[in-house]
């Protein structure tokens, strides 16, 4: 073994040892520029005149002109390639190309270390090199720039492929062609045409870079072969307009590159039925964010967040903050190695699905970060862009802040806040005061990191919050909800961006994801406050929907079964209304689905459709939890305002038709058995009324809505309350069987007619609105509370128990049909 063959030994045994330690810049994908300033000033009808300093001095200026120009047209690696120049020349050309070029973008020198070197040495944060077959060997290269900096390499042959795969901890990319011959390259061998490169995709295992001959009309059959970028020189340098021609490029390059949705890796093995994860394997998603030891924000939010969206969260730390929700008093940053280690521990032994990316704090902790990413292809990566406080206070210096918009395209979406759009989109603070110019500024971002935004509307000043996320082409998804007026909001944008990473890897699609994340976090804002954490803005409830589902899922008896006959018919209330009762009676609802909100909270639980007599009376009393916990749903109250979801109306449509086919049945049966002629006629004109009337509402809306993401089976919800009915009316007594349908009149209209002050000409139920403040139903409802009135006068006291009790479990069936849409 040679003395070089020994040194070349030892630094691949050095930077593999070091590898873990220290990250590697890697290059941007899509379209890579490689300059040549003689095309450049042959261009402009100059072309070269020797050793003419003042030619030279030109070309450095032409050159930086084309930097400038493509750079602002997206272009995010630039190649500075000037064959036989002076080192001197060439160094003023990094330079300066370093500080002309849009901030993020990478800059590559061609083949020569020295003046690579010679820039770092000045300060110039030179992102990489590449170099050929007749360079200096690479892992010398390697130990004279370090373990940071990204090493290209030339190989064209199959040979040199395997010896590119040889040293895969000193090269970081691979640039392979000729595509097709080209007088950038005269000596290059054979053309390989678009089956070589896909050979050579195949054999190599760094990221390749196809290179050669390439024009605009190959991008969309390049686009098709998994190379990492298309390397393009006369193309775009000797274009008559090279910043119009980059864009195209890249057109082409984001129009014809397959986007997989970012969770088609993991979709084929999960499957997610009414919003739960029914699969083996739920989504691991690892946090990357500063510390809240209060539990409301950053990575403590997020792990909460991640849970709560059904999937297993991981965490790394990136800066360990002492905050309350007062504010933070201090901030320590771990050293770059302990990020590297934590980072590595995770994707060293997990396969991750997701990531979620919150605070990173620093130039060196953004680096790592982003060297991490770059080397663990995430199938989804959220990125939240801590930058600006609420208040419009920076909380980054201006390199980190460029660092930081250097590796937005790394991530499939973003998640800024207003303040933090303004800075990415380069508008003035303050001037986006609407969701339409949030929404335009999201786009301008897209188009220029080619990210997907999310748009949050919670800093703006409307009621109606719109949350969207836009891509290149606009708003691609877009869901409202009401504000909350609460100082409960701390943490609220961490949250968000960790939950929407969980469920976007859980295969959700981007509209699905963000209408659960948004309605799942509404909950948890509302409810924030009875948390009574802290005296300043408190936490969110992020495990408040899970309790709510947890205790929909219960399998205790309803209180309809549980209570003694006493407690039923006691006719003060107090069986239900007691704080001892409270949770037992309602088990399956209130306190955790019925508590009331500030919209609900003044709502009557006294009924609108008065008792007929003392032992109706006595029913309401013994109902009033289910009651208040009825119009206390998340349903009932996005009915009320407008802001339920149309989805999850025309789910609610679907199963009502379905259940109003039983309903019918039920009350004809009901008819058949009474003995009164106006009794009889009451229940049979009930059951023709829903078979000709408010069914045909049913048949328009669902005409008119999309039903193709909701379920058209009879839920279980549907069939158990259709059955109970079913077999009260025509097995049980008369008494019970009127008991047991009483409640679909009688909570139906109390509910409807406090729904109707909430009516307006413009509300999107409106239809449906007008139809609950209808006097005929009233007056139907009315009859119904007599009959059963009447029969509870002369029933015996095991007969009036086994009515009371069917009342009852009718009532929490009411509230089970209501809430069904909003346990997806």
């Amino acid at each position: 073994m040679t003395d070089i063959q020994a040194s070349m030994e030892n630094t691949l045994n050095a930077v593999s040892i070091n590898n873990h330690s220290k990250q590697r810049n890697t290059i941007q994908d899509g379209i890579y520029l490689v300059t040549d300033p003689g095309m450049s000033m042959a261009r402009l009808g100059k072309p070269s005149h020797g050793d003419d300093k003042q030619w030279h001095r030109e070309a450095i200026d032409a050159t930086l002109d084309l930097v400038k120009q493509t750079s602002e047209a997206g272009i995010r690696t630039i190649q500075l390639r000037w064959k036989g120049v002076d080192a001197g020349y060439f160094l003023d050309l990094a330079l300066a190309a370093y500080e002309e070029a849009v901030p993020g973008t990478s800059i590559i020198i061609n083949d020569r270390i020295d003046v690579f070197l010679a820039s770092r040495q000045q300060g110039a944060d030179i992102h990489g090199i590449h170099i050929g077959q007749t360079d200096l060997p690479a892992p010398v290269v390697r130990a004279m720039v370090g373990q940071r900096p990204h090493i290209g390499w030339s190989a064209a042959s199959d040979a040199e492929l395997e010896a590119a795969n040889a040293m895969p901890d000193v090269i970081d990319a691979v640039g392979t062609g000729v595509l097709r011959h080209t007088n950038t390259k005269p000596n290059a061998p054979h053309a390989m045409g678009f089956e070589g490169l896909e050979r050579a995709c195949a054999i190599s295992k760094h990221p390749l870079i196809a290179i050669g001959g390439i024009v605009p009309e190959d991008i969309p059959q390049l686009a098709q072969i998994p190379v990492a970028a298309i390397a393009m020189v006369s193309a775009i340098v000797a274009a008559k307009d090279p910043a119009q021609t980059a864009a195209r490029c890249l057109q082409l390059w984001h129009e014809n590159r397959p986007r997989s949705e970012p969770f088609v890796s993991i979709c084929c093995r999960l499957c997610n039925v009414n919003g739960t994860i029914m699969n083996n394997q739920i989504p691991r998603i690892l946090s990357i964010a500063g510390t809240d030891p209060t539990g409301g924000a950053g990575l403590h939010a997020d792990l909460k967040s991640i849970s709560a969206a059904g999937g297993f969260a991981m965490g790394a730390v990136t800066a360990i903050v002492a905050q309350n929700t007062n504010g933070v008093t201090s901030i320590e940053m771990p050293s770059d190695d302990i990020v590297t280690a934590q980072l590595n521990a995770v994707s060293d032994d997990v396969e991750i699905d997701g990531v979620k990316i919150g605070m990173l704090g620093t130039t060196d902790v953004i680096s790592t970060v982003r060297a991490w990413l770059e080397q663990h292809n995430a199938p989804v990566v959220v990125l939240d862009p801590v930058m600006v406080a609420t208040s419009g206070d920076r909380l980054l210096v201006p390199k980190a802040e460029a660092a930081l918009l250097d590796m937005l395209h790394l991530a499939d979406y973003i998640t800024p806040n207003i303040p933090e759009l303004e800075v990415i989109a380069g508008v003035a603070q303050g001037s986006i005061d609407s969701p339409e110019a949030a929404q335009s500024a999201a786009q301008r971002v897209a188009q220029r990191f080619h990210v997907r935004v999310v748009m949050k509307g919670g800093h703006l000043s409307d009621e109606v919050l719109s949350n969207a996320i836009v891509d290149e082409s606009g708003v691609i998804a877009q869901v409202t909800c009401p504000r909350v007026h609460t100082s409960s909001t701390h943490g609220t944008g961490c949250s968000m961006s960790s939950a929407l990473a969980t469920r976007l890897a859980a295969g959700e699609s981007a509209q699905d994801a963000l209408s659960w994340v948004t309605s799942w976090l509404y909950e948890s804002i509302s409810h924030g406050e009875a948390l009574h954490v802290g005296h300043g803005h408190g936490p969110v409830d992020h495990m408040h929907r899970l309790r709510r589902l947890a205790s929909a899922a219960s399998n205790r008896p309803w209180p309809s079964y549980r209570l003694s006959a006493e407690e039923l018919l006691s006719g003060e209330g107090d069986a239900a209304d007691s704080p001892a009762r409270t949770n037992a009676s309602t088990s399956t609802s209130s306190p955790q689905i019925g508590r009331p909100t500030k919209l609900t909270r003044d709502w009557n639980t006294d009924p609108l459709v008065p008792a007929a007599g003392p032992w109706t009376q006595r029913l309401w009393n013994a109902s009033r939890p289910i009651v208040l916990g009825t119009q206390s749903l998340p349903f009932i109250q996005g009915l009320a305002d407008g802001t339920l979801q149309t989805d999850h109306f025309t789910a609610y449509q679907f199963q009502d038709f379905l259940y109003l086919n039983q309903y019918a049945r039920a009350l004809a049966c009901l008819g058949s058995r009474a003995v009164d002629d106006r009794e009889r006629a009451h229940w049979t004109t009930s059951a023709a009324g829903i078979s000709q009337e408010e069914q045909s509402l049913h048949r328009d809306w669902l005409s008119h809505h999309d039903t193709s993401n909701i379920e058209t089976a009879t839920s279980p919800i549907t069939a158990g309350y259709t059955d109970f009915l079913l077999a009260r009316t025509c097995g049980e007594d008369y008494l019970v069987g009127a008991a047991a349908v009483l409640p679909c009149f009688w909570l139906y209209a109390h509910i409807g007619l406090q729904l109707v002050a909430y009516n307006r000409e413009d509300h999107p139920f409106h239809r449906w609105l007008s139809t609950y403040g209808d006097a005929a139903f009233t007056q139907s409802t009315a009859r119904a509370i007599a009959i059963v009135e009447h029969h509870m006068e002369t029933a015996s006291p095991e007969l009036r128990e086994q009515a009371a009790r069917a009342f009852m479990t009718a009532c929490q069936w009411e509230l089970e049909f209501f809430d069904q849409t909003d346990r997806d």
